[in-house]
């Protein structure tokens, strides 16, 4: 369950654009976004290696509650926003948590 109470949805700018390396060394381009309230979100636009992306925004909030708390990540423990910043279906992609912790890492960094 994300830790965005709905009355903090509001649409997502765009504020930073950067890569990183994920585990198996091909770069993710990705994007931090914020939306009116100052909620931060996440989101992976494509990776140079093999794998391939779910090109939606996450809380970071959201992620850094998961990985902090030594959960084991699965796709539907993800929740994804849209652009206007509502709530989507969680990922099918196996690629996504992996990647997505590759990008909070570097994030956070």
């Amino acid at each position: 369950m994300t830790l965005v109470p709905s009355n903090l949805y509001s649409p997502i700018q765009i504020v930073k654009k950067s890569s990183c390396l994920s585990k198996r060394k091909s770069t993710l381009n990705y994007e931090v976004g914020k939306n009116s309230h100052d909620v931060l979100f996440v989101r992976i636009n494509n990776s140079n290696g093999g794998g391939s992306t779910f090109n939606k925004w996450f809380a970071i909030c959201d992620l850094a509650q998961l990985y902090a708390n030594g959960t084991v990540v699965v796709s539907s423990s993800l929740e994804p926003f849209d652009q206007v910043g509502n709530p989507l279906p969680q990922p099918k992609n196996n690629n996504t948590k992996a990647f997505l912790k590759a990008v909070l890492h570097d994030v956070i960094k």
